[in-house]
């Protein structure tokens, strides 16, 4: 969840102080993330998967908000940066919406809304 909230803080930051330093942030992060998203061990089945253990759940879990926070993070570093992260973000998203209706932790509203459950 750190690195989409850290990229979407880097990005919106370089946006309202016009300081490359935070430009800079941002390159890096983006970098960082497609190594992780070209790596199997960190990206797989359509998401990033976490490679410790969270309790009692074993490596290989995936996070809801973690995932949903980098899809935010990356659609808006190619607003702001004019980057190209269309591929990632799709197939997050693809995992977020079909993954939580299989194994239950999405909630469908008859709005059109759907809330996504971390814990579930």
């Amino acid at each position: 969840m750190d690195l989409g909230r850290y990229l979407f803080y880097g990005t919106h930051m370089f946006k309202k102080t016009d300081d490359t330093i935070y430009s800079n942030l941002g390159e890096q992060y983006l970098e960082l993330i497609d190594k992780l998203y070209e790596d199997p061990t960190y990206f797989n089945n359509g998401s990033f998967n976490y490679n410790f253990p969270h309790g009692k759940i074993k490596p290989g879990w995936w996070s809801g908000m973690g995932n949903s926070a980098l899809v935010a993070g990356l659609t808006y570093a190619d607003k702001v940066f004019e980057t190209d992260n269309s591929k990632i973000i799709e197939n997050l998203v693809v995992n977020l919406s079909t993954s939580y209706r299989k194994e239950g932790g999405l909630k469908d509203y008859s709005n059109g809304s759907s809330w996504i459950l971390e814990y579930a």
